[in-house]
């Protein structure tokens, strides 16, 4: 058997793993949510709903719960935020004098460094993972504490990515109980939303969740409605949501009703500084022809990523008579046929060298949440045609930065890449206006966003976040 091969297997096992593991999950929380009952829910909508400054509604739903500690304490906090100073007293002077320990530990502002716990969805190559890891790389540099877990399939271990990081990595048995895992911390982050429940379930550190986009938020009508119906109830459950842009913001918000702050994805602008300003081989060595590249992976469920429509779009410019040499950075080798030449999972470094050596950047997905190449190639001086996917607008402009086009549409996208090799001058324009867009996103500045909102978060009063009896009603801890 071939090293392909083997990995080939190995991965289709993982997924299998992965999809019963989901299975497990969200029958877990529907078991709670029925055994949690009315009572229970409605205190973990009213304190999701403090949680996103909606008062009046946190006020209303709490004050139809039982008393207790727990909801007084949160009540208090509503009053307190709609102005009623002398209301939220009386009642945290209540909570308190029921459970004095409850109302200090939450009203204690939490002191820097911070402990920061990532829950890794995976160990792949991907955009998702890459925002990850740099946020952790970042958090660990400005002398945070940071750990991540992940599953510890057999044959899968971090890789170089994470070398020199100075995250603690703790691997846990894909059998194993992953909630009892998280070790106490001030801050557990998800970075995806079957990993929800277990950060607030594991009740180790206050959940901000890492959302980063999914097919149930930009393509719910591909998936059953009960799975739409069980990721918006996972959404609601109380913890901060922080999203990668404000298309997805906006998608959370109409799909669960629920605030998330954004915080765009950064670049490392050094690697691209260090480029010469045309860093391209437009020259005798390869015949002056034009190069064109495009990033995706390509696969079973990345249909969306739109390979099918460039590679179609690629062979309608063929038919057309242009000669042009194409280029595919893939995370792994493709499984379909390529006219062209393939470059598996290179280094950051060469892959700044691979953009800037291109005449045009092409993406084709259906929708992003944050496509971090188009902004990459816009960094490395190469003009850019996209799909209009969502995402790509946090920072795209139709004409002035870049082209867009409709998605799914080959024969559009073929016309921009056209005209653009045909039309050097409004090139030049969008290399220009390209350079000056990428250099507003740096992780320099993301990070400082990030350590700003935990900072928020540490500093005042927090709301408790598990209603009475929780443990009771998930009938102890497990995945």
């Amino acid at each position: 058997m071939t090293y392909s091969e083997r990995a080939i297997i190995l991965e289709r096992n993982i997924r299998r793993h992965t999809e019963i593991l989901r299975l497990m999950r969200a029958s877990r929380f529907r078991r709670f949510q029925r055994t949690v009952g009315e009572q229970g829910w409605r205190f973990l909508c009213g304190t999701a709903a403090l949680l996103d400054d909606q008062h009046e509604r946190a006020i209303a739903l709490l004050s139809a719960c039982n008393e207790s500690p727990e909801v007084l304490l949160n009540l208090a906090l509503a009053w307190r935020a709609v102005g009623e100073e002398e209301r939220g007293r009386r009642t945290m002077a209540k909570a308190e004098e029921i459970a004095p320990a409850l109302v200090r530990a939450h009203l204690e502002p939490l002191a820097p460094p911070f402990r920061v716990t990532y829950l890794l969805p995976h160990l792949g190559n991907t955009g998702g993972m890459r925002v990850i890891i740099e946020q952790m790389k970042g958090l660990v540099r400005r002398g945070h504490k940071v750990r991540a877990l992940y599953l510890a399939y057999a044959g899968v271990a971090p890789d170089s990515r994470f070398a020199d990081s100075c995250v603690e990595i703790i691997p846990v048995p894909p059998a194993a109980d992953f909630t009892s895992h998280i070790p106490p911390s001030d801050f557990v982050v998800p970075g995806l939303w079957d990993q929800l429940f277990v950060a607030w379930e594991a009740a180790a550190g206050f959940p901000v969740y890492l959302a980063q986009g999914d097919s149930w938020i930009f393509a719910p009508d591909q998936i059953p409605s009960w799975e739409v119906g069980l990721l918006r109830d996972l959404h609601l459950l109380p913890m901060a949501i922080v999203s990668v842009s404000s298309f997805l913001a906006a998608a959370i918000k109409h799909l669960a009703g629920r605030r998330a702050t954004v915080i765009n994805p950064g670049l490392d602008l050094e690697i691209f500084d260090q480029l010469s300003a045309r860093h391209r081989l437009v020259d005798m060595e390869r015949g002056g022809k034009p190069r064109i590249v495009f990033v995706a992976p390509d696969g079973p469920g990345l249909e969306f990523k739109g390979v099918g429509d460039i590679l179609a779009a690629l062979a309608i410019l063929r038919d057309r008579g242009f000669d042009f040499e194409p280029l595919w950075i893939t995370p792994w080798v493709p499984a379909r046929f390529f006219p062209g030449q393939v470059v598996v999972n290179p280094p950051r470094r060469k892959l700044a060298r691979l953009l800037a050596r291109a005449d045009l950047y092409v993406c084709g997905s259906h929708y992003e949440a944050f496509p971090l190449p188009p902004l990459e190639a816009m960094a490395a001086g190469t003009a850019v045609v996209s799909t209009k996917n969502g995402g790509i607008e946090e920072y795209a402009v139709d004409g002035w930065n870049c082209l867009l086009v409709p998605p799914g549409n080959p024969e559009r996208l073929a016309d921009s890449i056209a005209h653009l090799l045909t039309t050097p001058t409004l090139r030049a324009a969008l290399v220009e206006h390209g350079l000056e867009t990428a250099r507003r996103f740096s992780w320099k500045a993301s990070l400082d966003h990030l350590e700003t909102f935990i900072s928020g978060l540490a500093s005042h009063p927090r709301p408790v976040l598990h209603p009475p009896s929780w443990r009771e009603a998930v009938g102890g801890q497990g995945m």
